[in-house]
């Protein structure tokens, strides 16, 4: 998400994002525990192209976070709701305080 869709949007809002293709992505990454995006792909016999995406969107809406590496690939592990509720009310206040913070700066 934007900063600015952030800032606008709701947990409610989140929510209803996380459905389709992107709840069946999550619900491979908690079960499947940390890992790459191709070993993830892997494990359920899943295209790499049509899972890396999903993953992405789930971690810009703060529902999977990076843990680690494994070479140059990102391991990437699920975050519950609760977490991920942290994590979206975290970095939506963290846009709310930015533009004062950029004020005092200039």
């Amino acid at each position: 998400m934007k900063p600015i869709d952030l800032r606008n949007a709701t947990w409610a809002d989140v929510l209803t994002r996380v459905d389709g293709d992107r709840c069946r992505v999550h619900l491979m990454l908690s079960q499947g525990g940390p890992c790459t995006v191709r070993e993830l792909a892997a494990k359920n016999g899943a295209d790499v192209l049509s899972i890396a995406p999903r993953v992405t969107e789930l971690y810009e809406l703060g529902f999977v976070e990076l843990v680690g590496r494994s070479g140059r690939r990102g391991v990437y592990k699920a975050l519950s709701a609760i977490e991920a509720e942290k994590t979206f009310e975290t970095r939506k206040a963290q846009t709310l305080v930015q533009p004062e913070l950029n004020l005092k700066g200039a």
